[in-house]
């Protein structure tokens, strides 16, 4: 409890208690450093109460801890260290118990039930014992008195029996507190309970902060706001408290100081605010050294046991009144009036030593402000503001949070952001996965994937975290409790960058509401669905139009007769815009199910999501070609240091004279080289054919082209690489668009400047290049504003610069869903005046593999191409699905991997030594994988450093054995629920520093990889700290290593479990806790495959030996070569002299 003895000292109560357990305070506590938060409602009560001369309710007040913030925290660890009241035998009490296991208010070791017979069990056979002692009867007792619990009474004892008792009355206890809460969570079903609630911090973690409802205090469960739910942007983190009662990985933290970036507009006039009252928002606070003195001065009248008299009385009434006095409002900006409702706006407040807690930022060249910054200092005591909501739970119905109140007008809506699956999409009902051998039809095809799209767009909309909040918005019913629709000004969107888009999300919230007891208010929430946005392009009314429909939800009780759709509500929505990417993807779906082209050009299409590939998939050509196709590899070709093998050479063949054709390439095959050589003779063809089609280059990633983008770029050939609106703009920044740049976001390649669409329309080559220069120059100028005007006539010069390269260009790379662009589907007159979009001539989809079934399709079906080849492995990475419930409905398998009995296989690898190569080629792909002599001409030249027992075993499986831990929040570690392992981070540094100083192996070399973020991240952090010479080397997850390779690599598998918690038997469930995606054989392929010349694995053998289906098969595999090692043996490489 010392961990609270600065806030024991304030309470009568809590001192009390304390002095009962024998707990000896230290002396001359610290009083606390902050003033006390104390709720403006006691102090008028308290006020009132001494005007009217009622010092026994003033006293009453001050001391009820329920009601004091700042004692809280203290008064919910002291309940949470009290043990429940068991049942003993008489005989078996022990009467010099300590205090701690006493009852705290009774102050008594042990005592005797005796309340009414109807309450409990136990209390029926003390009232029979006491009425057989009052009666002095020598009759036994009753066999009835114990039947309940059949006969073990007689079997086990009496004191057997009331253990059994204890458990029983337990059980009752958690029953009754369920039932509690499912009475309450049925009343704000019904919204019979609707209204604010207070709530005040007891403790602070890294993982989540805890609170305690002052109305509901039992409501334990429910009391906790996981960061994860909250999604600030910024945590600067208080000081840790020294406590062993922590989870691993699990810190409690004095405070934590949060900062939220909003996207926000406000529609109001700004006259709205005045007079507001922060009555739900505000707290005071009072000095804290006058609530000690206070304190001690009564703690000194009571132990004295004098008995209260006038004088004593009048003192008690001028501490009091002196307390109350000092109160003041909590700290608000100094710059805002008192009744100024919303955030600051100024320039001083907009500053980094700024300390105001509420204010806006991001300030673009045509001077608007669009980002609202508010900040919040958590500390134990913090009174906050919260609206419950119910949810299902293990199909039970309990109260949850649905609303976090960051402002006076501003709450925060945790409903979406806890399940937005559950919120937005609750009436998505997917039935069906399409598998490997089975066909449908192309209408059957989107009606599957359509629904399944929904799940995972909605999901990463709402995780990705910028939405864009309106505030005083006129919403109009058209339907009440169905449908409705609001406006907003077509110049104030533009002016701001707004893009309302359909099948975007909303979140609509009205403040205020007034509850049906008219005594207390509550905010009305709904999610809705955009299903139409009209802009008026007459410019009549100059409005755009929101349409939507609200989700139904099976916990919505929605009445068409609430005031609420009575008239125009002014409310403030949170728009969640859908990703760009999903929506190409539905768009590419929907175009399908409409068959909106023609069908000579969706035949491909058709193939692909039908399945049915041999039908009418060979191609005829004339001579010319056909000499093309068998010329493929006998020729030296620019730009290629190295010509095709035979299987590469089969597989460009065959793909040349089929319409779609699917290529797997095992890891170090050259399939990305060899789609590269594609390029080079698809040119040929078209050149032979006269076809001035362009050939679609994409990818997953723009990693995954980029690679290709660099060979290509060698040979001569128009290459343009064309990357998306996000990647462009970090290169040439809008004026008018605020930047909230996510964390660790890709810049475009460096590499690819001289082919990159957006740098060539600003050489001399191009005919708008002065005009974009200029442009270039004016808005990166701090000092001239930026008007609308100018900066739509820059995007029309981008477009037309655009267009201009396009026309000059033979290749597009792009990733899949950029293939989607709207540059490609505009009319480009200069070469095809007749087409409403680009020609393609064929369509290559590298890393096929990782694409999603839409993802892949958005390629085919936009460039309508004549030819389409699919080059990937479904052995390594599947398509990362971020949505649980999508990636069960078959989104995280790929196309390529349901028609992988349609594909031909690579064997010849380039990459890996025969010692590395030599599991995964037995694993994954039936022994079929060859190493290619060059790569032992490499190792002979120079041999690998990294071995173990001998040179011929470069592949090494380091055994450590430490503790794991968890990262629960991507504010401190980089990753939500992610895992990191000290031990583990320490022997990866060990082995790095032994590699680069030791073996003077260079950084660039080298790469560390491990399945976590979070583990990353402590490698990183840890290199800064006590290694700044290796802060060089590249350390990333297994997820974003697909494509690289390095002559030596060291993987960190993390997971680590102690002896006690090994299950023999390893069951599906224990593996899924304690080894959780580490399992995983795609990400153990590419994990294990991306080294050239030594591969070392650090990891816990006696937990990994529990995945029968892989890690067990690979340790059995290198204890035969020897290549086990305990990390810390003289034996090991690293440890040798």
């Amino acid at each position: 409890m010392f961990r609270y003895d600065s806030q024991i000292q304030l309470s009568l109560s809590l001192k009390s208690r304390v002095n009962y357990l024998n707990q000896q305070l230290p002396e001359d506590l610290p009083t606390p450093r902050h003033d006390l938060h104390v709720l403006p409602e006691l102090l008028v009560c308290i006020k009132e109460a001494l005007q009217e001369g009622d010092l026994d309710l003033a006293l009453m007040l001050f001391s009820c801890d329920g009601l004091q913030p700042s004692i809280c925290p203290a008064n919910d660890g002291l309940i949470g260290i009290q043990k429940r009241a068991t049942l003993k035998e008489a005989s078996r009490v022990d009467e010099n118990l300590p205090s701690s296991h006493s009852h705290f208010s009774l102050r008594l070791p042990f005592y005797s039930w005796c309340s009414s017979p109807i309450r409990r069990y136990t209390d029926i056979i003390a009232q029979r014992q006491i009425i057989k002692i009052c009666k002095k009867s020598n009759q036994p007792a009753r066999r009835d008195d114990v039947i309940v619990l059949e006969e073990m009474s007689q079997e086990k004892g009496l004191n057997e029996t009331c253990k059994q008792l204890s458990l029983r009355q337990n059980d009752a206890k958690d029953y009754e507190r369920e039932l509690m809460q499912f009475t309450l969570a049925k009343l704000f079903q019904d919204q019979q309970e609707r209204s604010y609630q207070q709530a005040v911090v007891t403790e602070i973690t890294n993982k989540e902060i805890k609170f305690s409802l002052v109305s509901y205090s039992n409501l334990r469960r429910i009391s906790i706001l996981p960061y994860t739910h909250l999604f600030a942007r910024k945590a600067i983190w208080g000081e840790q408290v020294n406590t062993k009662f922590c989870r691993p990985g699990e810190k409690i933290l004095k405070s934590n100081h949060l900062f939220w970036y909003i996207r926000y507009y406000d529609l109001r006039d700004k006259s709205e605010g005045k007079g507001f009252k922060h009555s739900h928002f505000q707290h005071s606070t009072v000095p804290a050294q006058r609530v000690k003195d206070f304190v001690g001065y009564l703690s000194t009248v009571i132990t004295s046991g004098t008995v209260m008299g006038e004088t004593t009385s009048n003192e008690i009434k001028a501490h009091l009144k002196r307390i109350v006095a000092k109160q003041k409002p909590t700290q608000r900006c100094p710059a805002k009036a008192s009744n100024q409702l919303g955030p600051c706006d100024g320039r001083k407040c907009d500053h980094k030593d700024s300390k105001c807690d509420d204010h806006m930022s991001y300030r673009t060249k045509n001077d608007i402000r669009h980002v609202r910054v508010i900040s919040t200092f958590v500390e134990s005591g913090l009174p906050i503001l919260v609206q419950l909501n119910p949810r299902i739970r293990r199909g039970m119905l309990e109260p949850t949070v649905q609303l976090l109140c960051l402002a006076d007008d501003f709450d925060l809506c945790l409903s979406h952001q806890t399940d937005a699956v559950e919120t937005f999409a609750s009436d998505v009902r997917p039935t069906h996965v399409q598998g490997k051998n089975e066909t449908m039809t192309m209408k059957q095809y989107a009606n599957v994937w359509l629904p399944v799209l929904r799940l995972d767009g909605v999901y990463c909309a709402v995780v990705d975290g910028f939405s864009i909040t309106f505030n005083g918005v006129n919403i109009h019913w058209t339907r009440p409790g169905e449908a409705g629709y609001f406006t907003l000004k077509t110049m104030y969107c533009k002016e701001r960058m707004i893009h309302m888009h359909r099948d975007g999300f909303l979140c609509i919230r009205v403040k205020n509401v007034l509850s049906n007891d008219n005594e207390s208010r509550y905010a009305w929430v709904a999610h809705a669905l955009i299903v139409a946005v009209e802009e008026d392009r007459e410019n009549v009314t100059n409005l755009t139009t929101v349409s939507f429909i609200l989700c139904r939800s099976i916990l919505s009780k929605v009445e068409s007769t609430d005031p609420i759709y009575k008239s125009e509500t002014l409310a403030t929505v949170e728009y969640i815009p859908l990703h760009v990417p999903h929506r190409r993807m539905a768009k590419s779906l929907q175009s399908i199910r409409k068959g909106s082209s023609p069908k000579e050009n969706t035949e491909i299409a058709e193939m692909l999501c039908t399945g049915d590939i041999a039908r009418i998939n060979e191609l005829k050509y004339n001579p010319d070609v056909e000499r093309i196709i068998q010329s493929v590899g006998s020729e030296e070709v620019r730009g290629f240091k190295f010509p095709l093998n035979n299987e590469q050479k089969g597989q460009v063949q065959r793909a040349m004279g089929n319409k779609l054709t699917l290529v797997q390439g095992p890891p170090g095959t050259g399939k990305s080289f060899m789609g590269a050589y594609m390029v080079h003779y698809f040119r040929q063809m078209n050149i032979a054919t006269g076809n001035e089609g362009f050939i679609l280059y994409c990818g997953p990633s723009n990693k995954s082209v980029d690679v290709v983008a660099e060979y290509l770029m060698k040979t001569g050939m128009k290459i343009l690489r064309v990357y998306g609106k996000l990647m462009e703009e970090q290169d040439y920044p809008n004026p008018l668009n605020p930047s909230i740049k996510k964390e660790n976001e890709p810049n475009p390649s460096g590499k690819l400047e001289s082919i990159t669409l957006h740098k060539i329309i600003r050489n001399e080559t191009n005919s708008k290049h002065r005009k974009l220069r200029d442009y270039d120059k004016k808005f990166k100028d701090k000092t001239p504003p930026v008007t609308l005007r100018e900066y739509l006539e820059y995007k029309a010069t981008v477009q037309a610069a655009k267009e201009e390269e396009l026309s000059r260009h033979d290749v597009i790379i792009c990733t899949c869903t950029g293939s989607a662009m709207k540059i490609f589907k505009r009319k480009l007159k200069s070469k095809y005046p007749k087409l409403k979009r680009m020609l393609f001539s064929h369509c290559i989809i590298d890393e096929a593999g990782m694409c999603s079934e839409p993802e892949t399709l958005v390629p085919v079906v936009t460039s309508l191409a004549d030819q389409v080849v699919l080059i990937g492995d479904q052995k390594q990475l599947q398509p990362v699905i971020q949505c649980d419930r999508a990636r069960d409905f078959g989104m995280g398998v790929s196309m390529f991997e349901r028609l992988e009995e349609h594909t031909e296989m690579l064997t010849l690898q380039y990459r890996m030594n025969e010692s590395i190569c030599d599991f995964p080629s037995s694993h994954f792909y039936n022994s079929s994988l060859k190493t290619d002599d060059s790569v032992h001409d490499r190792d002979h030249r120079k041999p690998g450093v990294l071995f173990h027992p001998s040179p011929g075993n470069t592949a090494v499986f380091a055994h450590v054995e430490s503790e794991e831990d968890n990262s629960f929040n991507k504010l401190e570690h980089g990753g939500v629920n992610s895992k990191y392992n000290k031990g583990q981070a320490r022997a990866v540094i060990k082995i790095l520093v032994w590699l680069h100083l030791t073996k003077r192996v260079p950084l660039e070399d080298i790469m560390v990889l491990s399945p976590y973020k979070a583990q990353c991240s402590e490698i990183s952090s840890m290199i800064r700290a006590e290694r700044a010479g290796l802060s060089g080397v590249n350390i990333g997850t297994v997820v974003t290593s697909q494509g690289s390779e390095r002559d030596y690599v060291i993987l960190s598998t993390v997971r680590s479990q102690p002896q006690e918690l090994m299950d023999e038997s390893a069951t599906l469930h224990w593996r899924r806790k304690y080894l959780g995606f580490v399992t995983d054989p795609h990400q153990i392929n590419v994990a294990i495959t991306r080294a050239r010349r030594g591969l070392c694995i650090i990891g816990n053998s006696h937990t990994l030996d529990k995945d029968t289906e892989t890690w067990h098969e690979l340790l059995q595999n290198y204890y035969q070569k020897g290549s086990v090692v305990d990390f810390y043996s003289h034996n090991a490489p690293w440890n040798s002299l």
